[in-house]
């Protein structure tokens, strides 16, 4: 169930199993003997509804290297699929899991673009460098965590059941899956300076990787914006005008994110700064 904060805490998938939900309408499918949505005449498998077809919930049964990826894919190429899976039953824990990994390895893959950024810091004030290691360590990895939790709090409309609501907050967090694919522009940025060490000049590989990094980058984060939107238009069933404003909130509230992560590293700098000065 969706609390004020929009932070939610349902059972797991195998207590929701007593409320199947058609899987392109939502609409309750408790009492309807057909195997067609009478709603929206969606044709559905019964036998389904209940198993989840999200490889990260079978993460026990196939590996969970293939599992990860497996999902990321599946979130990437079929974003409107995937909404549908709030039609069945969705493990809370195991999608908070999946945004964890995702956030780590989005990360990791961040790290040559930030150490980079350090090493060209020329100044000696320790209090810089100190403000810089906690930059490179925090900021990170603090704006990947709020800025792929917060869209949940637009998953939860009053308009769809308490069931619904849960299932949507769970999957809001997989729409994070594109940032796992960061290390592709990450590789091409550690490539692009060995082979401009390696060459003298603007060279034809070297303008072919100083290019090609950041439209990776671009593509990536406008993957992950337009999952966003799509999973929560088709999981929510908002209308148009819920959805152009929550397409443009989200840029608004990953700002705000990178703000947050980047005052808290800044306040900590300040206040030993201000604690080292009266020493």
């Amino acid at each position: 169930m969706a609390d004020a904060t929009g932070i939610t805490r349902p059972p797991d998938s195998t207590e929701e199993v007593d409320e199947p939900a058609c899987p392109r309408c939502g609409y309750d499918l408790r009492g309807i003997t057909s195997n067609r949505c009478p709603e929206c005449a969606f044709a559905f498998d019964r036998a389904t509804l209940s198993v989840s077809r999200i490889p990260w919930e079978h993460g026990d049964e196939i590996s969970w290297f293939r599992a990860f990826w497996d999902t990321t894919g599946f979130v990437i190429w079929h974003p409107r699929l995937f909404a549908q899976e709030a039609g069945r039953p969705v493990n809370y824990r195991r999608a908070r899991q999946f945004q964890l990994t995702v956030v780590f390895c989005a990360w990791a893959a961040v790290m040559p673009w930030a150490i980079s950024g350090m090493a060209a810091v020329r100044r000696d004030d320790w209090y810089v460098k100190v403000f810089f290691v906690l930059c490179l360590v925090i900021v990170p990895g603090l704006f990947l965590l709020l800025a792929t939790g917060v869209a949940s709090y637009w998953f939860h409309p009053g308009t769809i059941s308490v069931v619904q609501q849960d299932r949507a907050i769970a999957l809001s967090y997989y729409a994070c899956a594109p940032l796992a694919w960061l290390w592709i522009p990450s590789l091409l940025f550690i490539a692009t300076v060995r082979v401009d060490q390696t060459l003298a000049g603007m060279t034809v590989p070297v303008a072919i990787l100083v290019n090609l990094g950041p439209l990776f980058l671009a593509a990536i984060l406008l993957d992950w914006l337009l999952a966003t939107c799509l999973l929560m238009a088709d999981v929510t069933r908002s209308d148009g005008r819920r959805q152009l404003l929550f397409a443009l909130a989200l840029p608004a509230l990953w700002g705000a994110c990178l703000c947050l992560a980047v005052a808290i590293p800044a306040a900590l700098t300040f206040m030993a700064v201000v604690h080292y000065s009266f020493r």
